[in-house]
């Protein structure tokens, strides 16, 4: 069994750490342009966009596609609304997303089957880890500093640098891993505008993987000599707080977090936008955040069962978010 070093060292850094478990994900690869298109952009006929027609899809090309050399790995190629961030479809070994998410070692072996292919990583945090999403694009380290400022600078931890970061840059968008006092299932989703929060049940991308901007993962080193990876902290007490998917109002009563009826429409559609191995993977989520806002699960059965889902597919994913959402 052969895989490079930087897939073999990142998979036991994590699973040294006890972060999570793994999935293969849809890699990244290059498009070549059609030389037709470029003859018309430099010289005679109409100007065009030069996409790679090889990764053309039934599905079409997204207006606001960038990077035009390169594409999400998938079927869908360069109309795939996830590029390089979504569970790959393996017959017979992951069939279910992270659902089937295996150990450090079964990975190492699938990667080795699936190289040269292009591959991404993934990791499902678990129940005791909590991640940090920070996207300055959306406000996420304004939204970070004034809350340091109101609760108390964050301490340092095990960080990831995504795949959008730029040498040299300050606000640089990163994961922050904690080690949570006991698991809790409940979380929000995010906490502010470019902060989101992934939990067990979630999927990450981890480093080897390649961004659509063609830039690496890379796990946060250390400014020591040494130059090694710091453990996961201990979350601060504010930050776990916060996170939790109930709060409290007046009179101590407690009252859960609500998205409402549109934010089911919208996750009804996105499962039956899903390809054909990933609806259960959308029925789970979709289930898990209606056992965490209180909602009604029946709409969302209901939905399943018009997609195809046999009953017992669609008892299988609605327990496992009931238990994960405990």
């Amino acid at each position: 069994m052969i895989v490079s070093r930087g897939w073999a060292d990142s998979l036991a850094l994590a699973e040294g750490y006890g972060l999570g478990t793994f999935v293969i994900l849809y890699g990244i690869e290059r498009t070549r342009r059609d030389v037709r298109a470029e003859r018309s952009a430099s010289g005679s006929g109409a100007p065009s966009i030069g996409w790679g027609s090889e990764r053309q899809s039934s599905y079409g090309a997204t207006a606001d596609a960038c990077a035009p050399t390169r594409c999400c790995a998938c079927k869908r190629g360069r109309a795939c609304p996830d590029p390089g961030k979504h569970p790959m479809v393996i017959k017979g070994v992951q069939e279910h997303g992270h659902l089937d998410a295996r150990g450090a070692m079964e990975i190492c072996a699938l990667i080795a089957t699936l190289r040269p292919r292009p591959i991404n990583l993934g990791i499902v945090p678990a129940a005791h880890v909590l991640v940090l999403d920070v996207d300055p694009r959306n406000g996420g380290v304004a939204t970070l500093r004034s809350l340091e400022a109101r609760y108390g600078p964050l301490p340092p931890t095990l960080g990831v640098y995504t795949g959008r970061c730029r040498p040299g840059t300050v606000d640089y968008s990163e994961h922050r891993w904690w080690r949570l006092p006991r698991p809790v299932g409940r979380r929000v989703s995010a906490i502010g505008p470019g902060l989101d929060i992934k939990t067990s049940g979630g999927l990450l991308v981890a480093p080897p993987s390649v961004h659509l901007d063609g830039w690496r993962y890379a796990w946060r080193k250390t400014k020591d000599r040494r130059g090694g990876y710091l453990p996961p902290a201990e979350c601060p007490t504010w930050l776990d707080e916060i996170t939790r998917g109930r709060e409290t109002v007046s009179g101590g009563a407690i009252k859960t977090r609500s998205a409402g009826r549109a934010q089911l429409g919208t996750l009804v559609s996105r499962m039956a936008r899903a390809q054909r191995g990933e609806i259960q993977t959308e029925l789970f989520n979709v289930a898990c955040w209606a056992y965490n806002t209180g909602n009604d699960i029946g709409p969302i059965v209901d939905a399943a069962r018009g997609l195809g889902l046999t009953e017992h597919e669609i008892r299988h994913q609605v327990q496992g978010a009931r238990r994960a959402t405990r």
